[in-house]
């Protein structure tokens, strides 16, 4: 609701901080177009802090405070952690000894144009596209000293590469199609709920059966299919 006044309001960009990555963080994440992941050098054992869904609800992924130790292995991390997901896990760790990130070909393996002879070879060439699409957005991994401003000119260019990226695939009318739905059942949940409980015999329905509940001759179950049928039939104060 405080999003919908501000966007009333006239406010172009909204932005809402949460202070972890709780249920209520993830909740408030369906709201948003874009969701970015904020994490830090000194954040435990690197990715493996993250709790389970963080990685797939996160758009972009900022390492801040990118001027202390251990953030580039951070990044690194990352990168990996979403490489392996999209079958190119190595893609943006730089090479080691010189060598260049370029899969050797064997022996008497030719290619003719863009298209890959041997299977092997178009295995490694064509992983990404094969798993993702073409058109899958890749979240960026991005460092950023907030305290200097250094990195925010960046995370603000990505911030505009996504929502370009989510309005040209058609990605954002449906997110923004399912927030609504999943918004408007929530409303009428909430609704639903105080008229059951105030307006109708609901709970006075189940403090009559409470004793037989606790002596184990009905079940929850049962008293819960007494209390619909009743609402069915117009039961009401």
């Amino acid at each position: 609701e405080v999003c919908d006044l501000l966007d009333a309001g006239g406010f172009d960009r909204i932005l809402v901080e949460t202070v972890g990555v709780g249920q209520s963080e993830l909740d408030i994440a369906r709201m948003a177009d874009a969701t970015v992941l904020v994490l830090v050098p000194e954040s435990g054992d690197g990715i493996q802090t993250l709790k389970s869904g963080v990685m797939e609800i996160a758009d972009l992924f900022v390492v801040n405070k990118a001027d202390r130790p251990g953030a580039e292995k951070l990044r690194q991390e990352i990168e990996v952690t979403l490489g392996i997901r999209r079958g190119n896990a190595y893609r943006n760790v730089p090479a080691h000894h010189g060598l260049k990130g370029r899969a050797a070909r064997p022996a008497g393996v030719t290619l003719s144009g863009a298209k890959v002879v041997s299977p092997e070879v178009r295995h490694l060439r064509f992983a990404q596209a094969d798993d993702t699409g073409d058109d899958a957005w890749e979240q960026p991994v991005l460092l950023t000293v907030a305290a200097k401003g250094d990195g925010v000119p960046e995370l603000l260019a990505a911030l505009d590469r996504h929502h370009a990226w989510l309005a040209d695939s058609g990605t954002l009318g449906e997110r923004r199609r399912s927030r609504l739905l999943d918004r408007t059942r929530e409303v009428v949940d909430r609704a639903t709920r105080r008229w059951i409980w105030e307006e109708t015999r609901a709970d006075q329905r189940i403090a009559e059966r409470l004793d037989e509940i606790v002596a184990g001759r009905l079940s929850p179950y049962d008293v819960a299919a007494e209390v619909l049928d009743g609402l069915k039939q117009g039961e009401r104060l």
